[in-house]
């Protein structure tokens, strides 16, 4: 019999029902596929506990009668003796404990319906407080997507560290998203079957069992999982998604059983909450943002410090261009006396160069030596006649100064210096020279002959258009 039918043949509501099996009232039978089947001694038991609650047995009395701990005579004399200074709705309780004991009743030959008619014409609302206790929808919701955002975050850093990609994971989009669902789903149900709880629960104060306070498998864990994502979250299709956390949210709210908690027989426990959790929950969100912030600033210093040589510089060069996506790298080529150049290559395979000629302009990078071979200056030059880009030599601008100014040992402030790297690349088409802790960078635009489409491009004006940029950092003597 499934828990439908047992409502209709005993009259109880679902929660009364899960509530007397959470407090080990009765045992319901578990079928392959989990679901519970309810016997014609539960429905009997359920009787019994019908009958004992309305004459006024706590529920606890009820599990020490049946668990032989307590005598049921006794109970009900108890019972019958308190009733006269309670509510006058209890004296039919009385009458009925009276007249169980001239029969001699005992609990295994109790006959629950021929005394739970006599309630009828006068019956009590006490059934009504056997349910489990309140939804409270946004502490589990929070709770949820607290876990949602820890799962995102260790998924970060695992990326970061692996790829050295800090665009990876944007490049991933809805992908990275899926990730995160995925690795909730297998991650929660082991939390679940060892602690009872997850970081996001725990902060909230909400543990998770099966009914009777048992912990649940970790293939208990999956299939609550699963009806979860299917009811609670709509299997994240859009719209329909955002429904069904309206409808979780508002039945929650009514103290209505989970879909996911009821399909699978698991109860939601619920302890006392305060500011003191929420000052936890900001602790927990601003160190686990922390962690992704201060890896990706690590993972961001270039392998080479201080001074550098041309190879090691190009080291730098490429390990930024890997770490932001641009998949363009140099290497140094022509060398002469305190000067060289370096060859650009593009996308190249793993452990090669792939060598490639200039796209749309002659383009130039070179590098500047002291006596020691150390790198005191590099820049580029980009000469042409079509129309121009940005996004054609801000990148230069950008990975050149990135890898110059964050190998300088005495440089103390990565986000002041990447703020200063940003601000420069910003107005490609302006000339101008700026200075930061010991470094100079010069830009010299010429766009003769070019008119300016927008903020980011120039096109050509006339049949002799030609276009330069001269771009360089150095470092000055300290």
């Amino acid at each position: 019999m499934n828990i439908n039918e047992v409502e209709v043949v005993t009259g109880l509501t679902r929660a009364n029902i899960r509530y007397y099996e959470k407090e080990g009232l009765i045992e319901v039978e578990r079928l392959d596929n989990k679901y519970r089947n309810y016997s014609s001694e539960n429905i009997r038991e359920l009787r019994k506990i019908i009958l004992l609650r309305r004459l006024g047995l706590s529920v606890d009395t009820i599990r020490n009668i049946k668990c032989g701990q307590a005598d049921m005579e006794q109970a009900l004399e108890e019972r019958m003796e308190n009733a006269g200074d309670e509510a006058e709705e209890l004296l039919t309780a009385k009458a009925i404990c009276k007249k169980m004991l001239d029969e001699h009743i005992r609990f295994e030959d109790l006959d629950a319906m021929k005394y739970i008619e006599l309630f009828e014409s006068g019956r009590t609302d006490i059934l009504k407080r056997d349910v489990p206790e309140k939804g409270h929808p946004w502490r589990r919701f929070f709770a949820m997507y607290t876990d949602m955002f820890f799962y995102g975050a260790v998924l970060n850093l695992i990326f970061l560290l692996a790829g050295r990609d800090c665009t990876i994971t944007i490049s991933l989009d809805i992908l990275f998203t899926a990730l995160v669902i995925i690795t909730m789903f297998f991650t929660e149900p082991l939390l679940l079957s060892l602690f009872g709880t997850t970081p996001g629960k725990r902060i909230f104060g909400i543990y998770v069992y099966l009914s009777g306070g048992k912990k649940m498998s970790y293939v208990d864990g999956l299939y609550r999982c699963f009806y979860r994502i299917k009811y609670g979250l709509g299997f994240y299709i859009p719209f329909y998604s955002i429904y069904r956390l309206y409808k979780s949210f508002e039945a929650c709210s009514e103290n209505e059983i989970m879909p996911w908690d009821d399909e699978y027989g698991t109860e939601i426990r619920l302890k006392n909450f305060s500011w003191k959790n929420i000052a936890i929950w900001a602790v927990a969100f601003v160190a686990a943002l922390g962690a992704v912030i201060f890896i990706t600033v690590i993972l961001a210093l270039p392998p080479n410090k201080g001074n550098v040589t041309p190879e090691q510089f190009a080291e730098n060069y490429n390990y930024s261009s890997k770490y932001k996506g641009y998949d363009f790298y140099i290497e140094p080529n022509e060398k002469g006396e305190n000067y060289g150049m370096f060859t650009e290559d593009a996308y190249p395979k793993r452990g090669t160069i792939i060598h490639l000629g200039p796209a749309f302009a002659e383009r130039h990078i070179y590098y500047k030596t002291d006596e020691n071979g150390y790198v005191i200056e590099t820049g580029f030059v980009i000469e042409g006649s079509n129309d121009l880009y940005y996004s054609s030599w801000s990148g230069y601008e950008y990975r050149l100064m990135w890898a110059f100014m964050m190998a300088d040992e005495k440089l103390s402030s990565y986000f002041s210096t990447e703020a200063f790297i940003s601000n420069t690349t910003e107005g490609p088409f302006d000339s101008g020279t700026y200075f930061y802790d010991g470094f100079t960078i010069k830009k010299e635009v010429d766009t003769t002959g070019y008119k300016f489409k927008d903020d980011k491009t120039i096109i050509r004006n006339s049949n002799d258009a030609k276009f330069s940029i001269r771009w360089s950092i150095s470092k000055n003597n300290r």
